[in-house]
């Protein structure tokens, strides 16, 4: 993907995506995902989907995916 990160799978188990600050609000909403907290601060563009929800993996790396590819020059 052109040296961006996307989605990768963080020490304690869970799926991190790269997705637009909107979709992160509705994946927390409907309590598929937490902000991803770093240095105290949620990341608006970053989301946690527990392992406890991995059939949703695929797709939300997929939408991370085309996300970051459209963003990206």
């Amino acid at each position: 993907m052109r040296g961006k990160v996307f989605a990768f799978v963080a020490h304690e188990g869970a799926l991190v995506v790269k997705l637009p600050e909107q979709r992160i609000g509705e994946l927390t909403a409907d309590g598929i995902a937490a902000p991803m907290i770093m240095r105290g601060r949620p990341l608006r563009e970053w989301a946690e989907i527990s392992p406890d929800a991995a059939e949703t993996w695929a797709a939300l790396i997929d939408e991370a995916h085309r996300f970051v590819d459209a963003i990206t020059p």
